[in-house]
């Protein structure tokens, strides 16, 4: 008795099959060949169209002082006490970006992206008066030629320029108020190229288009970056703009000390000019009155007076200015503006060596950072944070407005006390003859401008200082490099091949990934080895249409499935004659029945259903082919019999089971010792009739006449037919078909058949190219 085969799903992971991949792409070859010539066109396009024109990004990195921390020698500026958004806004003023445009001659423009102007242009000097356009440059047998195209509006094609330059000697014109002098190098590598002059302004906005900005968390790392066709170019761009904007920084922190001192050898100059009018003065009386003389007592008083109105002096200045911002009004103001007005306050309380002042500075600091580092990242001006620090803002301030006027009034307390000294000690002068009295107050309005002088030249080394103790609070910490570019000799062998080398990976990609998440049947090891089914054999795919044998014309049309009825020794026809031969071997009692079946449609189960019968009848073994497929029978058209009757007449008839029933049913085929069935006629109930009492009465009957009786039934997918004749036929043969049955419903079809204790003996796999195609190359498959 046949002993069932196990089946199930074999877990154990499985070796790449190298073979079946290269089978498999090589199938797939013209698949292969088509992607890869698109992906060539679509490169060729891009690179043509785009590619040519990618910009390039280079960054710099800037690191800021916190704010405040640099205060060196009393170098406190307005500047310096902003933060680095305050700093960072400086970027893109409209006076800084002209001083970069300046320093790169950035107006000029030039088209070819492989160019780096850098390294082009060697000297360029811009007249203010210089014609902008489209200019076209020809460096060629050592003759320089320079043509105006024209602005665009105009078009001229005016030569400008063509002379022979003399070796070793650097290309140069000087024409339209443009005097370029070229690297001869470099011109040599780029014979032929345009560039452009545009406006000023023009360029500038260009280069803000170009320049990103990102300031990190902390609000001391500045990155800068350059975009541009060129990376070299890129790169010397940022790294121009990150050095001028340092260098900026630092010289708006030495403003402030600048124009101090600026203001006082101003002041100086008019000091030392009364003070030489005080001393002529003084020097003409002298010669007048030798005999002339103030006591020492006297003279005392006049020294002592001259250094109180001296400080009078002082004194009422400092006041003026402190009621000056005592009168700013921050009321009505907006916050920038409230802002500045404090800062000026700060200023002048530090510059008057309070102990407020420096308080104030950090506090300030602080608050004004935390509103600038919160507007950052995003917090609208109206966000309850953002109002707070305000607040706190405008707290400091009312303070600071409180400690200015504590100071007006020791200021006006120390100037009424100084005017009552000098008062009384004038009035001690008054009683002088009136030679003496006109000598004292020589005397001491020498003394005045010479403490003032003294004094102003005291001011302005300390301005000096400041200066110089300027300290920058920012710092290139890391300058752009130049991208890597391939070298022009090997970029031309490679770059032709990226795009068939992008659509070959593509392809193969595209072709692993859908045989991955192809569930079909792929070949016998795939099969056995994820149903653990028994492969009893291989059917190849037939490639030419079999002719029907001459002395079988006669019988009409057959169907050129039937590959097996002429003997004819193709690898198709022994895969069947094999078949006959195994089963024949299985089991020696006689008769057989078996049922073959598929999974779905399209598996071929009447191709192997067809083709066995007739092999099994050429060995001169009475053969029974009964087509049970009631609903789409097609065995009658494939042996050119007829449809009805066949076996659902015999099953919905009456009539008594005997030799003389079957006579009316079963057909001779062409093929001697080969008798059929066929289908018959439409039935409302094929699963019933199948699984009756009387279907299993007449396969015994029929067991007394045939020695093998194969039955051809549905696909096992939706319809159960196979499931009820499974019941009294035990040999059941499942076809599967490479490339199309699924493993999924295999497995799930065998769990089923074993739930009722029943399975598959064998599967035949079908249109198998696993086998070697050039032996049957004279044949095509069916259609089925």
């Amino acid at each position: 008795m046949h002993q069932p085969v196990k089946t199930g799903v074999n877990k154990t992971p499985q070796a790449i099959d190298f073979i079946r991949y290269q089978r498999l792409i090589w199938n797939k070859k013209y698949f292969l060949l088509t992607i890869s010539a698109v992906f060539a066109v679509i490169w060729f396009v891009l690179y043509t169209l785009f590619l040519n024109k990618i910009s390039f990004d280079s960054s710099a990195v800037i690191k800021f002082d916190e704010p405040g921390s640099n205060r060196g020698l009393g170098a406190v500026t307005d500047f310096a006490i902003m933060g680095s958004q305050s700093k960072l806004a400086v970027l893109r003023t409209n006076s800084f970006l002209n001083r970069v445009v300046d320093s790169l001659n950035y107006n000029l423009i030039v088209e070819n992206a492989k160019i780096n102007p850098a390294t082009l242009f060697s000297e360029i000097n811009i007249h203010e008066n210089a014609i902008y356009g489209e200019y076209m440059v020809e460096f060629i047998k050592d003759t320089l030629s320079v043509i105006y195209i024209g602005n665009g509006d105009i078009i001229s094609d005016e030569l400008l320029i063509k002379e022979y330059i003399e070796l070793q000697q650097n290309p140069y014109f000087d024409a339209n108020g443009i005097r370029i002098e070229f690297n001869r190098g470099e011109l040599m590598k780029f014979p032929e190229f345009e560039f452009s002059l545009i406006p000023k302004q023009l360029a500038i906005e260009l280069l803000d288009s170009r320049i990103t900005t990102n300031l990190d968390m902390s609000q001391t790392i500045l990155t800068v970056t350059a975009t541009d066709k060129n990376p070299d170019y890129s790169a010397t761009v940022v790294n121009t703009v990150v050095n001028l904007f340092v260098q900026q920084l630092l010289d708006h922190k030495r403003l402030q000390t600048s124009s101090v001192q600026e203001s006082l050898e101003r002041q100086l100059t008019a000091a030392l000019r009364e003070l030489k009018e005080s001393e002529e003065e003084y020097q003409k009386f002298r010669e007048k009155n030798p005999m002339v003389a103030l006591n020492e007592n006297r003279q005392t008083t006049v020294t002592d007076l001259a250094s109180q109105q001296a400080s009078l002096k002082s004194n009422e200045q400092t006041r003026t200015i402190l009621r000056e911002l005592i009168a700013l009004n921050p009321t009505g103001k907006t916050f920038e503006e409230e802002s500045s007005q404090y800062q000026r306050k700060i200023n002048f309380l530090n510059t008057q060596n309070l102990p407020v002042a420096s308080i104030a500075v950090s506090e300030y600091t602080r608050l004004n950072s935390e509103r600038q580092r919160l507007l950052s990242n995003n917090f609208p001006p109206q966000h309850p944070q953002v109002k707070s620090v305000e607040k706190q803002l405008s707290e400091l301030g009312k303070d600071i407005d409180e400690a200015l006027k504590e100071y007006d009034s020791k200021l006006a307390l120390t100037i009424s006390s100084l005017r009552h000294d000098i008062n009384r000690k004038y009035q001690d002068l008054k009683v002088l003859p009136g030679s003496e009295l006109q000598l004292a107050e020589l005397e001491r309005n020498k003394l005045i401008m010479e403490g003032m002088v003294s004094n102003i030249m005291s001011k302005i080394e300390e301005a000096k200082v400041s200066d110089a103790a300027v300290i920058p609070d920012a710092y290139v910490i890391d300058e752009a490099e130049p991208l890597f570019i391939i070298k022009k000799s090997i970029s031309k062998r490679v770059l032709p091949f990226i795009g068939p080398f992008l659509g070959l990976m593509f392809g193969l990609g595209f072709i692993i990934l859908m045989d991955l998440l192809d569930n079909s049947v792929k070949s016998v090891s795939d099969l056995e080895s994820k149903t653990n089914l028994k492969v009893l054999a291989t059917i190849p795919v037939i490639l030419n249409e079999k002719n029907i044998p001459e002395n079988l014309k006669s019988r009409g049309q057959l169907d050129p499935k039937l590959i097996t009825s002429d003997f004819a020794p193709v690898l198709a026809s022994e895969q069947f004659r094999f078949i006959r031969t195994k089963l024949s071997f299985e089991d020696h009692a006689n008769p057989k029945c078996i049922i073959i079946t598929s999974i779905a449609p399209g598996d071929g189960k009447s191709l192997v259903s067809s083709n066995l019968a007739v092999t099994f009848a050429q060995q001169k073994v009475s053969t029974l082919l009964i087509d049970c497929d009631l609903r789409r029978g097609v065995l009658h058209k494939t042996f050119n019999c007829l449809k009805k009757p066949g076996i659902a007449d015999l099953l919905v008839s009456g009539k008594r089971i005997n030799e003389n029933l079957f006579s009316d049913f079963i057909q001779e085929t062409h093929v001697p010792h080969l008798y059929l069935i066929s289908s018959g006629l439409q039935v409302p109930n094929p699963s019933e009739l199948l699984g009756s009492v009387r279907m299993r009465d007449m396969l015994e009957a029929f067991k007394e006449s045939f020695q093998i009786i194969i039955l051809d039934t549905p696909p096992i997918e939706f319809i159960p037919d196979a499931l009820a004749l499974n019941t009294f036929v035990h040999n059941i043969l499942l076809v599967a078909r490479e490339g199309k049955t699924n493993i999924s419903d295999i497995k799930y079809k065998l769990n089923e058949f074993s739930k009722i204790g029943s399975d598959f003996k064998y599967v035949i796999l079908n249109a198998s190219k696993e086998i070697n195609a050039h032996a049957y190359s004279s044949y095509s498959y069916y259609n089925y």
